[in-house]
């Protein structure tokens, strides 16, 4: 645990708070990214604009870090495809299974 840093896990643990709260206010619903992922492939889905946006927000909030120089750690993969491909697949299954994933339950207190 060396590369714990309190105080940007603090202000990073408010800002998902405060995305939770303003998605319940605003929106009326959890801020799932399983949910908002499945409206996103849903066909008859009319509200895809926020949506994309949110999930193009998750790829590209990274992405912009490191090219500003925040460094990030390399993640550690297993080499195998199959089984990464596999374990994607068996936790959207059980996301949609539970009706919904931890990102939503845990943020909105429905654990």
């Amino acid at each position: 645990m060396a590369d714990f840093t309190p105080v940007s896990a603090a202000i990073g643990g408010a800002l998902i708070g405060l995305a939770s709260v303003l998605m319940v206010l605003l929106a009326g619903r959890d801020a799932g990214v399983s949910g908002i992922f499945s409206g996103v492939l849903n066909l008859r889905s009319e509200d895809k604009g926020w949506r994309i946006a949110f999930i193009a927000g998750l790829i590209l909030a990274p992405v912009v870090a490191g090219w500003i120089g925040h460094g990030m750690a390399t993640p550690k993969l297993p080499s195998n495809w199959t089984l990464i491909v596999a374990g994607g697949l068996l936790v959207g299954f059980g996301s949609r299974l539970g009706g919904g994933c931890c990102s939503g339950h845990g943020t909105c207190a429905i654990g």
